[in-house]
């Protein structure tokens, strides 16, 4: 088995159109996956109304096993997206059925034997980070904005790849972040770009263009991409190219570029 992803199945909510598309940060980035071709499946956790149900057969559709998905009484989570100056931005969620549910251990360890297993902050799965690495071979890790250092500390050792969302980059957080003993490190900065720690140097990679529509999945795209080339084993030049050009590629409509 390629790759596990542990993550978000939501509604984006589009109030200026009265639009409703599927989204989430692990369900972009799993379709994203697929579509390169890649072996991968998606845990995550939906609930039992009509949202949820469009984001079962759209996983279904794509040829997702739904094993791993979790079908709860209540609300698919619904994130609002709201026109922020040049571009969308998430103004709240309403988090729905996953709110109050959590993976417990006996879920995580049927996770077993994957090559790659990406999830995030919002899935309530960092403690569980250690019986992740203990039965798959890589364990990435999306900490998003909320990054909290401290923590970071405790996990350090079953964190393959960590991705953080930080706009103002500063010398001494990049000079922080190589005290961790993590493979890569990959901070997204928005139309700034992007810096991938290795081997305690690092690397940028400037914004492909500012030609925003809708940059709501390109932090998802980025890290599809990114995992994508380690996947296939390509060297780190080709897979920055690659992850900021296709991050650019998705700010250029509106949504995540999912249709049902």
């Amino acid at each position: 088995m390629s790759i596990m992803v542990i993550g978000d199945c939501v509604i984006d909510y589009y109030p200026d159109f009265d639009k409703k598309l599927i989204g989430g940060s692990g369900l972009n980035t799993a379709v994203y996956l697929k579509r390169k071709g890649i072996s991968t499946d998606i845990m995550g956790i939906v609930g039992n109304d009509k949202n949820g149900k469009k984001i079962l057969n759209y996983l279904k559709k794509n040829n997702f096993n739904l094993a791993n998905m979790k079908e709860k009484d209540g609300k698919t989570g619904i994130a609002f997206i709201e026109k922020a100056k040049k571009d969308y931005q998430i103004k709240k969620v309403d988090e729905g059925v996953k709110k109050s549910y959590k993976f417990d251990k006996n879920e995580i360890k049927s996770i077993k034997n994957y090559e790659f297993i990406h999830t995030n902050i919002y899935t309530h799965t960092l403690e569980y980070l250690p019986l992740l690495k203990k039965d798959n071979h890589i364990v990435s890790f999306d900490y998003s904005f909320k990054i909290d250092l401290e923590k970071l500390k405790l996990y350090e050792e079953h964190i393959d790849i960590l991705f953080v969302n930080k706009i103002n980059v500063t010398q001494a957080f990049v000079s922080t972040l190589k005290t961790f003993d993590i493979d890569y490190i990959v901070i997204t900065s928005g139309e700034k770009g992007f810096t991938v720690i290795r081997d305690d140097q690092d690397f940028y990679k400037k914004a492909f263009g500012d030609d925003i529509i809708d940059s709501t999945g390109a932090g998802d795209t980025l890290i599809g991409e990114f995992l994508a080339g380690l996947h296939n084993n390509s060297d780190l030049e080709t897979i920055m190219k690659s992850a900021v050009e296709h991050s650019y590629q998705a700010c250029l409509k509106l949504g995540a570029g999912h249709f049902d």
